[in-house]
């Protein structure tokens, strides 16, 4: 079931909402279904992140 982001057409409110096959979702502010699906960002790790072996390098003092 993925999270989307949508944006209401009526209110101009933003939210996220997870949906299941078949359901249409509704603004939780002003209930319209007149919504438009937003591009989410995604998360990539930066480029001074040390990642060794598919593992995270640990904390320091053990944490």
């Amino acid at each position: 079931m993925p999270i989307y982001e949508y944006s209401c057409d009526s209110c101009h409110a933003q939210f996220e909402e997870l949906v299941t096959a078949g359901q249409k979702p509704i603004c939780p502010k002003c209930q319209s279904e007149h919504l438009t699906r937003r591009l989410s960002v995604i998360s990539t790790p930066s480029s001074g992140s040390k990642v060794e072996g598919g593992v995270c390098d640990p904390l320091p003092g053990g944490g």
